[in-house]
């Protein structure tokens, strides 16, 4: 097995404060909550997902590396915003289709996960084949199963 290379910084890392909806009224005001999330939370997310869904070329994707070196992190609940094409030293799904091979999921995926959830918001790169965006999808469909946690996965 290869070096795992350097990981990728979060470009968003923050706890949700939460809405008015999820305050106890008797001892918080639910405006004053929802104005923190508004402003706080939710217009710097939307602001980060606007430069991320903007097309783009990377040198590399260690999403695997990424999400294992997460691990230590403390955090419960995992959220991905990635088109899925792990592109690594250690697999790249650009390569070839081999890197789709079951057989090497139990190596790069055969990890447990510390958090509670993982979403995947999926984004749709043109120029994709839907091939490899669907072995992709059924690659990591395997992986994150195999890591025995829920995941969901929205399209963006």
């Amino acid at each position: 097995m290869k070096a795992v290379p350097t990981l990728l910084p979060p470009v968003f890392e923050m706890c949700n404060p939460g809405t008015e909806e999820q305050v106890n009224s008797w001892i918080e005001n639910p405006r004053q909550m929802q104005q923190k999330f508004d402003e706080q939370f939710a217009a710097p997310l939307d602001a980060v997902l606007v430069t991320l869904l903007r097309p783009g070329i990377a040198p590399r994707s260690p999403i695997i590396e990424t999400i294992q070196g997460l691990r230590s992190s403390g955090k419960e609940r995992l959220m991905i915003v990635s088109d899925m094409l792990q592109n690594s030293q250690r697999l790249s799904f650009y390569n070839s289709y081999q890197a789709f091979n079951q057989d090497n999921i139990a190596e790069v995926c055969g990890m447990s996960s510390p958090y509670s959830s993982i979403e995947v918001l999926y984004v749709n790169r043109p120029g994709i084949s839907v091939t490899r965006r669907q072995a992709a999808r059924d690659y990591w469909d395997t992986c994150l199963t195999r890591m025995g946690r829920t995941y969901e996965w929205k399209s963006l």
